[in-house]
Parts: structure tokens; sequence; C-alpha cells
């Protein structure tokens, strides 16, 4: 008996030493914050009191946490708790039925991070000897009780505003009036308010009594109709003076102050479209919140936004605030300084007629500011933003001439303002300007070639030998496609993208790339056609201004700047030797000065100008009546400071490029005018 008592020691012995000790208070914390950094709310549950669980079930308990978290947009919780010695942890008192630890809460929210210092009750199971959670709704968040919610509120900062080189205003924090009725000024006469109304406006009578019908309009509510810009201050005063009913008021608004004139140039902001929601609100937007929709709104969101104010407060059951739990400033956006000149753009938009669809480019250059973009037609930003009238949308939107579409950020097929750079690259691979060549009649095609009845055509036939520079002066077709086809595809393609093509322009305003080909040049005709800015070749504009900046730096193409301040620099270095620039500035020279050039009708003694035209034809075949687009790139060749692109669409009844020549002139003779 004695043995078998000994064994039964031993065994109890074994037993009870490869048994683990219970878990302690602190290492029951950190299991239970392990499950709650990673959102495992039913495990959570389980390790709550069995008093906690009576006051809320394990899918209420998660939908508590996933519902508040939601609310602050939580990208990650972050737990600590200080963990003490083990020698500490024996020495508690096994009697000890409740323990109270300390935890730092830390709640990185897209607004900014919430931290919080609290405690956190254990008590022990009698039955298990287990630490349990002494759970209750300030676990969630502080000052949190049960039927209490939390509302995140934010506040907007202030947008930062745009301004021009000389401060005028492109993008303001402005004003717009809201023109609307007072139904007690207007009794016995509404039906001659409302038929003036709907002639104005386009307002019918049935959204207007749509509108006064509403819940909480009184005899003297004022019920805004329709929204007007700040300009028009003294309008609206006169209509309440004179419109039975009519009344107005001013509200806080975006304003864009050149309205049409700089509408692609600035963009508006706008609500934030479904499909940028989600990243969006990741980022610290409201749902409700305001971003640059397009242009320069866009471009430079992030410092103009500014960063979002918050208030998080504690709503009991009636929807009553109780605690605010934390309030933080709004930060308002950084203002933007650009090159722009506003004076310029203006007078550029002026030259545009009503039928004019097309673009315009204005840069320095010798610096590379960017003074001017235009695209035309146009729409008034301010109407994105107070609202569009009656009709007024629908109209620009089924614009056969494409308002809203911005055409400086688009590529074209350049016409013969292509040539100085197809002169350009035909140097670099040693043409000799002063060969002469003799052209006979106005079209052309190689020997034994398989073009068919394709031609290489040109406008004028002078009648005798022409070298590069004459060629320039007449708008060669046949000189550049000969040159062209001589160097060969591999020269020609290499020398275009050392100008820039198939690269990405460093400008913070999108532009598409230049290309000369859909994939590749395929045929000899397909050569020929591009020597001349036609077959596949497509242009930004801004890009093909910056390449004839080239001609006036000694080789050197200069960075797009819209930043004021920014340094000047460098794009592309040495595209072609500085003896080679300045003998293509001299034949540009001669299209405007020389009375055979296709610019000629630019010319002024006191403003010489230089530059070249170009004419892009759309059609099916050699025969066919098609499309045209008229170019002319030009700058003040004495110490220049302007350099101008304009394009115009569907000139073909117009004179081709010849119509977008005087417009050019007019633009160099009112901007050197003092």
């Amino acid at each position: 008996m004695k043995r078998l008592f000994c064994m039964g020691g031993i065994l109890i012995f074994l037993i009870a030493g490869c048994s683990e000790p219970d878990p302690t208070p602190e290492q029951t914390l950190q299991t239970y914050m392990n499950y709650w950094e990673n959102e495992e709310y039913s495990n959570m549950y389980n390790m709550i009191t069995e008093d906690a669980k009576q006051t809320i079930s394990s899918e209420e308990f998660t939908q508590a946490y996933s519902r508040v978290y939601e609310k602050l947009q939580l990208s990650e919780l972050t737990l600590e708790s200080p963990i003490l010695e083990e020698e500490e942890q024996e020495e508690r008192d096994e009697e000890v039925t409740e323990v109270y630890l300390p935890y730092k809460q830390s709640l990185n929210m897209i607004t900014g991070t919430l931290q919080f210092e609290e405690h956190i009750s254990f008590i022990r199971n009698d039955e298990t000897n287990e630490w349990e959670v002494d759970w209750n709704y300030s676990l969630i968040l502080p000052l949190l009780n049960a039927g209490d919610d939390i509302q995140v509120r934010y506040q907007m900062p202030e947008r930062g505003e745009i301004f021009d080189r000389n401060g005028e205003e492109l993008a303001i924090n402005g004003q717009a009036y809201d023109i609307g009725l007072v139904p007690e000024r207007m009794e016995g006469v509404e039906h001659e308010t409302y038929a003036f109304l709907e002639e104005e406006f386009g307002l019918s009578e049935e959204f207007i009594e749509a509108r006064l019908n509403q819940s909480w309009v009184q005899p003297d509510t004022f019920v805004p109709l329709i929204s007007v810009r700040s300009d028009q201050g003294d309008y609206v005063e006169h209509l309440r003076l004179t419109v039975p009913g009519v009344s107005y008021l001013p509200f806080d608004t975006r304003e864009y102050p050149l309205a049409e004139a700089a509408a692609h140039l600035t963009g508006y902001i706008g609500s934030i479209p479904e499909d940028q929601l989600e990243e969006r609100l990741n980022e610290g937007y409201p749902e409700d919140g305001l971003i640059g929709r397009a242009g320069l709104e866009a471009v430079f969101e992030e410092q103009l936004r500014g960063e979002f104010g918050i208030e998080i407060a504690v709503i009991n059951e009636e929807g009553q605030e109780k605690d605010l739990i934390t309030r933080k400033d709004p930060i308002a956006g950084e203002d933007v300084h650009l090159t722009i000149d506003s004076t310029l753009q203006k007078r550029i938009v002026e030259t545009f007629s009503e039928e004019d669809a097309g673009v315009a480019v204005a840069i320095h250059p010798k610096t590379g500011e960017v003074l001017s973009l235009v695209s035309s037609p146009m729409y008034d930003p301010n109407s994105f933003v107070i609202g569009f009238h009656s009709g007024e949308y629908e109209s620009l939107e089924q614009n056969e001439q494409r308002p809203f579409t911005n055409r400086f950020t688009q590529s074209f097929a350049p016409g013969s303002s292509i040539k100085p750079i197809t002169a350009a690259i035909a140097l670099n691979e040693g043409l000799d300007p002063s060969e002469e060549r003799t052209i006979q009649s106005h079209q052309w095609q190689p020997d034994d070639s398989a073009w068919g009845e394709y031609f290489v055509r040109r406008v004028t036939d002078p009648g005798h030998s022409i070298d590069l520079n004459s060629a320039l002066m007449y708008s060669d077709n046949i000189y550049f496609a000969q040159i062209i086809l001589e160097l060969g595809t591999d020269a020609f393609t290499n020398g275009l993208n050392q100008f820039g093509f198939n690269e990405t322009l460093p400008f913070p305003y999108g532009m598409r790339t230049s290309t000369f080909a859909n994939e590749d040049i395929s045929s000899e005709l397909q050569l020929a056609d591009t020597s001349y800015g036609q077959g596949e070749m497509l242009v930004n504009p801004l890009h093909l201004t910056l390449m004839y900046t080239a001609f006036m730096n000694e080789g050197n193409i200069v960075k797009p700047s819209i930043i004021q301040g920014e340094e000047t620099s460098y794009w592309l270095e040495q595209v072609l030797t500085e003896e080679h620039s300045q003998l293509i500035d001299q034949s540009l020279q001669t299209v405007v000065e020389d009375s055979r050039g296709t610019a000629h009708s630019a010319n002024m003694t006191h403003l010489p100008l230089a530059g070249k035209t170009g004419t892009t034809e759309y059609k099916l075949t050699q025969d066919d009546n098609g499309k045209e687009t008229g170019w002319f790139v030009a700058y003040n060749s004495d110490n220049p400071e302007l350099l101008l692109t304009l394009m115009i669409e569907e000139v073909e009844d117009r004179g081709g490029s010849s119509y977008v020549v005087p417009k050019m002139k007019e633009v160099f003779e009112r901007t050197f005018s003092n």
C-alpha cells in the first residue's frame, strides 16, 4: 500500500507540475487587445463577464464597435499596456477578485489621431478562476454610454485662392446672389411675377409653386429659386425694386472673376464624384466635401484644400450633445500664384469669335513661364458652383463645338507649323541649307513609287529652285517630303524624339503626349506626310510652342512653368546647334517680312515678328473637300518676350491659316502698343 501511495503521490505531483497556471489579468488584457486590434469582436465578446453579456448581444457588440469606427473613418487602432514584472504579478493576493489595468488607445483617423489613457476592469470568474472583462460602452470610446451614439462634424477649411502674376484674382472665396421670392410681397400679382421669372430665367410656374409650397415656407419667408454671379449686384437690386415679390440674398461661394475667359484654365470645384468617393474619404474628405473637379482647381487640389476641422461628440438617444470628445480646428489651404497674365488671357480670348473653336498657348520664350492657356469655345465655371440656368447645361453639352473639351491639353495634327522642327532635324543630319532644289509643278511623288494616285502637293510653285529658307517661306510640302525621304525614317524619328516626342511634358497640368505615329512609320508615303505635320502626327499645343523656344535659346528648349518664382531651366538641351537655331530664326522672320511669305499680313515694321503658319487637312482622299485647321506660331523677333501659338478649327472656308494670322497680329499689337 505504501508503494502504491507513493506512486500516486508522484503521479499527482507530475500532473500538477505539467499544468499551466491560469492567465494573469495582464496576460488576459494582452489577449483582449490583440483581438481588439484585429477586429475579432466575437472573440472579445467571449472574454467579457456574464453580467456584461446580459446588457448586449454578440451581434450588437460587433455592430457597436463597427458603427463607431466607421463613423470615425478609422484606419488603424493601436493599443498599449504596461506589463508588470512576474514578481509583481505574483505578489497580488490570490483573494483579489477585481483588478484595474491601465491601457493606451490610439485611433488613427484620416483627419488625425485620437489618443486616450484609460483603465479596464477585470473580474475573476469564481467557477473558472479566469479573468473576464467588466465591459461597458466607454471601452469603445470614452464618455460613451448605453444608448449613446457619436456624431462626427467636419469643418470646411478656407480654400486657398489662385492669383495671376500681377496679383489678379483667378479663383477666390467670394460671393454670389440667390434670387428668390417672398410670398406675401406678391399677393394679387403672382402670375405676373411668375411670367417674368419664366421669361428671364426659364423657370416654369410649376417649378416656382413647388418651391413655394414646401412645408417650411411662411408668408414672410425668402424662398431661393436661382443663383447669379457677384457682378450682378446692380441687376438683382433692380429686380427687387421693380418685380413684386422678388428679393435676393448674398451667400459665400467659390468665385471665378475671369469667368469664361479662363474657364478651362481655372476649372472649378464641385462635389466628390461617386467613383472617387471611397478614395477621397480615405484622404480625410467628408462625403459632402468639395474638391477641384477640373483645371487648376484639380491640379493644385493638394495645396488649395487645406485640412478639414473635426469635432467628435457624444450624442444621447434624444439627439442632444452630451460631451465633446475632441476638436481639431481646420487649417486653411495655401494660395497659388501663377505665371499667367490675366490681361493677355482676356486679350487673346477677345480675338476668338463665337464661331471659332480652337486653342491658344502663350509663353515667355526665354524663361518658359506660361502666360496664357485658352480653349475655345468656353463656358462659365461659376455655373458649376452656383448652378446652371434652365437648359443652359444641356445647350452647352449638345454644342457640336464641344465647349467642355479642354483643347490645350489635347493633341492635334500640326500641319506645316512643324516644318521648322523638321528643318532642324535635317540640319542636324547634315542638310546644306543653301543647296537649291528644282521642283516642277504643284505635285510630286518619288520615281518608281507605289503611291498610285497619291501625290505630295504644295500651294505655291515659285517657278524657280528653292533652298531651305525659301521652302519655309513658301511652306513647300514637296521640299520637306524630299529631304526627309532622303534622310530616312530612323534619323527623322530619332530627331523627333530628341525634340520631346513620346515624352511626358514636365508640367503639372496634364498634357497629352505628342506622337508621330500610332505605332511606327511604316511606309515612305507616311514618312513624307509626317515631314509636314500630316500622316498620324499629333502634337500638343504647349509642346509645339516649347519646341520653337530652341530657335531663341541657342538650340535649347526651355522647361515650362506655371508657378510664379520657379527657377528658369532647360527641359531639352542642344536639340540643335546655336548656328542652326539662328539660321531657322532668320527664316521664320522671312516668313513674316517677305511679301511672298505665308504670314506676311502680320508684318509690322515697328514690331518685327517671326513665325510659321500651318494648315492641317482632314479628308479621306486628296480630292475630297475636307475640314481644315489653321495654325500660326509667332514671336517678337527683337528681344523675344512673347511666343504665341494660335490654332482655329474649320477654317476651310475662311482662308485656311491666313484666317489666323490677323488675330495673331492683333494680340501682338495690343500687347506691345505701349
